[in-house]
C-alpha cells in the first residue's frame, strides 16, 4: 500500500475521520440568580493568548520602569525613632526563620469497618469460574437388545460441584416420564438430589469422571433427553431408533429425541388411550437491523403447553450465519429444542449484505411470524409484497410486517455512494527518548483506527535501526522495503509499538525525532528523559510543553541586587551584591531575604542612639545574634547545594521536571513535531559554583569584620542600674 493518508474510494464502506484531540483545559461555571427567561442572552469575552502575552510583556516593563526610578533617587532612611527600626527588624528576622511543622496525624491502631467488610467479602467470595466451574465433555447413547438405555457421559469439574444430569424432569402430574433405574459415578453408586422442578443432580469432585445412566425403554416409543450444559463430541448407537439433535459434527442441541422406527411386520400394540394436551402455539418474531453490518435477532415463544420438551426445524434464510449456540444450521434448515418447561428461545444470526432479499413465511399452522426492520439512514429499503402495519420515522425507520403462513416478502435495498475521505486515522503518536552515553532509545506507540484491513508504510530515518515491533501487544516480525516498515492493518482500532535505536549518544543540544508517520494525526505526545549527569538551560518545541523558569527569577533578583548595591548602606558593592544573588539564586527567596536583611540589619545597628534603654537594647543584641547564625547556615547551605546538590532550574509545563520533558500538539500533519532541550554537563555548574564559594568564603571574612564593628558599638551589653538604700526615698520624711 502507498504511503501517506489513504483516501476512501467510492465503492469503500465507511470513513475515520479526521481523529479528535484528547486535550482538556479549564472550565468555568455560569450561573444566575432569579428567574431567566429564552430571550435573555449573554456574551461571553475571553481573553485571547496575544492580548495575555501583551499584558504579561507589560507588567515586565512597568517592574524596570519602577526599578530605574527607584535608582534614581538616592535612598534617605527617615530619622525615626530607633525603636520603629528594632520592630521592624524583629518583624523581618520572624517571618524569616519561622517553619511551620507538619501536623501530627492519628494512627488507627484496628482497620475501619468498610475495611474488614470488605476482605470479609473477598475471603466468602464464590469461585471466580461460576457459573461454568463444569460442564458435560462427551456423550455415549447406546440402546441394548435387552431395549435398555444405556448413557455414558464424561463430567470435567474445577470444584466440588452438583451437575444436572440429561434427564427429563418428573413433574408430579406426570407419570409416564423415563427415568433411570441406575446411576453409577466411576462405577460406583451416585449421589443424587431432585430439585423443585423433578431435575435430577449429582454431585461431582474436582476432576474428571465417569457417570453411566441406565435405564429400560420398553414401554417408550419417544424418548426426549434435555442436554443443557451443552453436550461436546455426542456418540449414538441406536440401532430401530431415529435420532435427531445431533449433528453431524457429534455437537448436541438443546434436546435429543429419540422416535422408534416401526416395521411393517412388527405387532401392533394397542396403546391405551390417554387424555393428550392440546399443541402449543409458536410465535416468531424476527428483528432485522442493518445498519454497517447485517444482523438478524430471532426469538420463538411457546405459548399454551410448554410441560414437555420439543424439537422443532425452520426454513434457514439465504445468507444467514447463526451465532452462539443456541440453535444450529443443518443445510437449508435451522434446529431449534425447548427443554421442559422452556417457553423463549433467542438466537442471532449474520446476514449476508445483498440488494434484493426475499422473506417467505413458513406455512405450519401452529406458527405465525413477525418481521421487524430497523434501517439506518446509510440504506434505502423499499418493500414489495406486503403492507407494513407499522412504522415509525426518526434516526432508523422501523417498518413491521405480520405475514400470514405461505406469504412472501421483498425487501429491495440500496446504498448511497460514499462520499470521498480518509480511512485510516491516527488517534494518538507518542514519542518516548531516552538517551544514553553511547546511544539513544527511543519508543514509539501509535493507536491506528481504519476502516478496511491493508498495509501503511512509515519512512523510518537511515540512522534509526529497529529493535522490535508489537501490535495490540503481539510481537510480529518486522517487514521493510525501500527504508519503509510496512504495518499490517485490520478493520478497527489497534496499538503499534515500535522500539528504535540510534547509535548517537547524549550532547548539548537534543532533540526528539521528527518522524513521518505518512498520515496526519491528533494528540502528539513527546518525552525526552534528560539523564542525572546533564544541567538543564533552555528547553524549546510545541507550545504546550516545559519552560525554564529560573532566567526569569534570576533577573529579578539581578534587578533587586543592583537597587541594593546603589543604597549605600553595606560594604558591599553592586557587582558584589549581584554574585551573592546569582548563589542564592538556588535556593528559596525567603532563605535569600534572611541574609540579604541580616546585612541591613546591621547597617542599622550603628544608628541605635546612646539613650536607649538596657532591656530594648539587649534585645536587638539578641536578635541580631540570632539572625547572624541563621544567615550563616543559610550561606552554608547555598555551597552545599552548589557543590554537592542538582541545580534547581524551576522547570515546569506539562508536567515536566528536571529529568522529564513532556510536549504535547493536538493536531500535526504527516510529520510529528520536535522538541529541544540545551544541556551541559553538571561539572560546569559544580566548577561555577565552586568559584562562588570561594569567593563567599574571602568576602565572608570582611563583612564578618565589618558586622562586628557594628555590632559592638556602642556597646555589647548594657546592665540596669543598681538601687542602692542611700538613693532610696524615706517613707517617714513627708512634706508637710
Amino acid at each position: 500500500a502507498p504511503a501517506g493518508v489513504r483516501d476512501q474510494d467510492p465503492q469503500a464502506l465507511t470513513q475515520t475521520g479526521p481523529g479528535l484531540p484528547g486535550w482538556t483545559w479549564r472550565s468555568a461555571r455560569l450561573s444566575w440568580s432569579g428567574p431567566v427567561t429564552a430571550e435573555q442572552d449573554y456574551t461571553l469575552w475571553l481573553m485571547p493568548p496575544w492580548l495575555t502575552r501583551a499584558l504579561g510583556w507589560a507588567s515586565i516593563a512597568l517592574i524596570a520602569l519602577l526599578a530605574a526610578r527607584w535608582l534614581e533617587l538616592r535612598l534617605r532612611w527617615p530619622r525615626a525613632d530607633p525603636s520603629q527600626a528594632a520592630v521592624l527588624m524583629l518583624a523581618v528576622a520572624g517571618g524569616g526563620l519561622m517553619v511551620g511543622a507538619p501536623p501530627a496525624h492519628a494512627v488507627d491502631v484496628l482497620p475501619p469497618q468498610p475495611l474488614l467488610d470488605q476482605l470479609r467479602e473477598r475471603l466468602l467470595a464464590p469461585p471466580d469460574c461460576l457459573p461454568h466451574c463444569a460442564h458435560w465433555s462427551g456423550l455415549d447413547l447406546r440402546l441394548t437388545a435387552a431395549d435398555e438405555l444405556l448413557l455414558r457421559l464424561q463430567a470435567e469439574a474445577q470444584i466440588d460441584i452438583a451437575l444436572p444430569l440429561p434427564l427429563p424432569p418428573l413433574p408430579a402430574e406426570v407419570s409416564q416420564v423415563w427415568q433411570p433405574a441406575r446411576v453409577l459415578l466411576d462405577g460406583r453408586q451416585a449421589v443424587l438430589q431432585r430439585d423443585d422442578r423433578g431435575g435430577l443432580w449429582v454431585a461431582v469432585g474436582a476432576g474428571v469422571h465417569e457417570v453411566e445412566i441406565l435405564g429400560s425403554v420398553r414401554d417408550f416409543d419417544q424418548l426426549q433427553l434435555p442436554t443443557a450444559p451443552a453436550l461436546q463430541g455426542a456418540r449414538v448407537d441406536a440401532p430401530g431408533w431415529t435420532v435427531s439433535g445431533i449433528d453431524a459434527q457429534g455437537r448436541a442441541g438443546r434436546v435429543i429425541e429419540l422416535q422408534r422406527t416401526r416395521r411393517e411386520d412388527a405387532p401392533t400394540r394397542e396403546a391405551p388411550l390417554v387424555q393428550q394436551p392440546l399443541p402449543p402455539l409458536l410465535r416468531l418474531t424476527r428483528d432485522f437491523r442493518f445498519g454497517l453490518d447485517w444482523h438478524l435477532v430471532s426469538t420463538l415463544l411457546r405459548e399454551g403447553n410448554a410441560q414437555g420438551a420439543a424439537v422443532l426445524t425452520l426454513p434457514a434464510l439465504p445468507g444467514e450465519v447463526v451465532t452462539g449456540d443456541a440453535v444450529r444450521r443443518n443445510g437449508d434448515h435451522i434446529e431449534l429444542a425447548f427443554g421442559p418447561g422452556q417457553r423463549l428461545l433467542r438466537w442471532t444470526s449474520n446476514l449476508e449484505i445483498v440488494p434484493r432479499l426475499s422473506l417467505h413465511a413458513s406455512p405450519r399452522s401452529d406458527l405465525f411470524e413477525i418481521w421487524r426492520f430497523d434501517i439506518s439512514p446509510m440504506w434505502h429499503a423499499r418493500f414489495e409484497g406486503l403492507p407494513a402495519v407499522g412504522q415509525q420515522q426518526g434516526d432508523w425507520r422501523r417498518p413491521s410486517f405480520r405475514p400470514w403462513p405461505g406469504e412472501v416478502l421483498d425487501a429491495l435495498l440500496s446504498r448511497p455512494a460514499a462520499v470521498g475521505g480518509r480511512i485510516l486515522t491516527l488517534d494518538r503518536a507518542s514519542l518516548d527518548v531516552q538517551p544514553g552515553q553511547r546511544a539513544t532509545d527511543y519508543q514509539l506507540e501509535l493507536v491506528i483506527r481504519t476502516s478496511q484491513g491493508g498495509q501503511h508504510a512509515l519512512p523510518l530515518p537511515t540512522d534509526l535501526r529497529l529493535q522490535a515491533l508489537r501490535i495490540d501487544g503481539v510481537n510480529q516480525p518486522p517487514r521493510q522495503e525501500n527504508g519503509r516498515l510496512i504495518l499490517p492493518l485490520r478493520p478497527g482500532t489497534q496499538q503499534v509499538q515500535l522500539e528504535l535505536r540510534r547509535d548517537q549518544g547524549q550532547s548539548a543540544l537534543m532533540r526528539t525525532p521528527a518522524l513521518d508517520l505518512a498520515a496526519a494525526g491528533v494528540d502528539a505526545r513527546m518525552h525526552l528523559n534528560v539523564p542525572p549527569g546533564r544541567w538543564v538551560l533552555f528547553t524549546g518545541g510545541p507550545a504546550l510543553g516545559p519552560a525554564v523558569l529560573f532566567w526569569g527569577v534570576l533577573a529579578v533578583l539581578l534587578v533587586v541586587a543592583v537597587a541594593l548595591g546603589r543604597s549605600g548602606l553595606t560594604p558591599l558593592a553592586t557587582w558584589q551584591w549581584t554574585l551573592l544573588a546569582i548563589g542564592l539564586s538556588q535556593l528559596p527567596v525567603t532563605l535569600a531575604a534572611v541574609v540579604a536583611g541580616w546585612l541591613f540589619a546591621l547597617a542599622l545597628r550603628s544608628r541605635i542612639p546612646a539613650h536607649w534603654g538596657p532591656r530594648r537594647f539587649n534585645t536587638v543584641q539578641v536578635v541580631l545574634a540570632l539572625w547572624t547564625l541563621a544567615a550563616l547556615a543559610t550561606l552554608f547551605g547555598a555551597v552545599a547545594q552548589g557543590l554537592l546538590g542538582t541545580p534547581e532550574m524551576q522547570i515546569a509545563g506539562n508536567g515536566s521536571s528536571r529529568y522529564d520533558l513532556h510536549w504535547y500538539q493536538d493536531r500535526y500533519d504527516a510529520s510529528l513535531p520536535s522538541g529541544w532541550v540545551l544541556s551541559v554537563s553538571i561539572w560546569w555548574y559544580r566548577g561555577l559554583m565552586l568559584l562562588w564559594a570561594l569567593w563567599l568564603a574571602n568576602s565572608l571574612l570582611n563583612w564578618l569584620r565589618w558586622g562586628w564593628s557594628q555590632y559592638a558599638s556602642g556597646g555589647l551589653w548594657k546592665k540596669s542600674p543598681r538601687v542602692t538604700p542611700s538613693s532610696a526615698p524615706n517613707p517617714g520624711d513627708a512634706t508637710p
